[in-house]
């Protein structure tokens, strides 16, 4: 976790963790033009933890 004024940084394998998906699944949905906003930094991939959970809420579906 990186942690820059007050904001909270995960690496692919702390996201993977908290969201219980793959660090493949992420990794596959950034190829893919699909995913939670990201950053690099030194060749590693970082997603603001409050980005990734409005990103679930706006594309979680309903099933009927």
């Amino acid at each position: 976790m990186l942690l820059l004024d007050g904001v909270q940084y995960l690496v692919e394998k702390e996201v993977s963790a908290r969201y219980g998906l793959s660090i493949h699944w992420f990794r596959k949905a950034r190829y893919n033009g699909n995913s939670p906003k990201y950053h690099t930094l030194n060749g590693k991939v970082y997603y603001k933890a409050e980005n990734v959970d409005k990103w679930f809420k706006d594309n979680l579906k309903p099933v009927h």
